[in-house]
């Protein structure tokens, strides 16, 4: 097919998906729909949260129910299942939710314990104290451990001390250089990782975060670490937003373009690099501390707030399962600035998500 016909053919049938939702454009007429089959993971929401409901909901698992067999559903038929949904999930407190249990739960623990000896290892050899961030923080806060439905860890540490345990994982670890990944063959390269190096500890350094891994590729531990930044004390967050945008818009092509291209996630080590000596806003220490641009909530998610060093140090200890981690030094507004209303039920979850556990249900 030659090249001029295959932009016609873009240009004539183009298709975005973001999240479930599919925007398609047939000859100039757009359609929004999710798929039929996104309906389960509607219906397992539904069904996690009924024992904590006062309401019957059997009339709204059946409309879910019908929904789930047709192909596609329009956007705006989705949406008032979203709010018939959302107003029953107003209904749960989250604090009162039960331990997971079954595999999801000893995917939790193995991951604990893998945890707490590699960062006690990081410290004892480095000084470097990782703290809890994101979903770990917030389950810690509001769970005394785990999210019920979470399956991961993650830890956060400052831009320098990023980069100092980066440079300790390729000299003392099983260090995996990922420059010739790309998004296609990721799931492929880690099986040869798991295998390679089975039931060892590896690190993989992804576009978004550093993860460190062991087990096997369908039974495995891990945890991922993620960098801060400090910016300039002049910035308030409509700036630090516009910024992000400019960031995703500048990013999108290494991300959609190259995604089955190999040698993508070197590119992305490369837009980072440039970017981080580039930017204006960057500081080397300030009072204003915001997610690093190599970031998930940096660069897929929308920045709800700055953080103030004073929020983030002193670190301090807070209780986690059994054992303790380092967390903010104030935890409750570091979570205000990552989460609306964090001690809500959220509408959306996405159970053991991370998992790749053959059995997980």
């Amino acid at each position: 097919m030659g090249v001029h016909l295959k932009k016609i053919l873009r240009f004539l049938f183009s298709r975005y998906k973001q999240n479930r939702i599919v925007t398609k454009t047939i000859l100039g007429i757009t359609f929004r729909y999710v798929r039929g089959k996104d309906y389960n993971e509607l219906i397992n929401f539904v069904e996690y949260i009924e024992p904590y409901l006062k309401s019957d909901i059997s009339d709204l698992k059946a409309d879910l129910q019908n929904k789930l067999k047709k192909y596609i559903v329009f956007v705006n038929a989705y949406e008032k299942d979203l709010e018939k949904i959302k107003l029953y999930v107003d209904e749960v407190n989250p604090v009162e939710l039960s331990k997971a249990e079954g595999v999801l739960r000893e995917t939790q623990l193995r991951n604990l314990s893998h945890a707490k000896e590699v960062l006690s290892e990081i410290e004892d050899k480095t000084g470097i104290k990782l703290f809890m961030d994101d979903g770990t923080l917030l389950g810690a806060v509001r769970h005394g451990g785990f999210i019920p439905w979470d399956d991961d860890m993650d830890f956060s540490v400052m831009r320098k001390d990023y980069e100092k345990l980066l440079e300790y994982i390729k000299t003392n670890c099983i260090y995996v250089d990922s420059s010739d990944w790309c998004w296609r063959t990721k799931d492929e390269k880690l099986k040869e990782c798991f295998e390679k190096y089975k039931n060892q500890k590896f690190w993989v350094r992804f576009p978004y975060s550093l993860k460190c891994y062991q087990g096997t590729f369908t039974e495995r531990t891990w945890f991922d670490v993620f960098a801060l930044d400090y910016y300039s004390d002049d910035i308030n967050t409509e700036i630090i937003r516009e910024y992000s945008e400019s960031v995703k818009e500048r990013i999108m092509p290494i991300r959609m373009k190259e995604r089955y291209n190999k040698g993508q996630y070197k590119k992305y080590f490369d837009f980072y690099d440039r970017e981080r000596i580039d930017s204006k806003l960057l500081a080397d220490e300030s009072e204003t501390i915001a997610p690093g641009i190599d970031n998930y909530d940096f660069t897929l998610y929308t920045i709800k707030d700055l953080r103030r060093k004073t929020d983030v140090f002193p670190l301090v200890k807070l209780k986690f399962e059994d054992g303790e981690f380092y967390a903010p030094n104030d935890s409750e507004r570091y979570l205000k600035s990552i989460y609306n209303y964090y001690k809500k039920m959220p509408l959306d979850i996405d159970i053991a998500r991370h998992s790749k556990t053959k059995t997980m249900k």
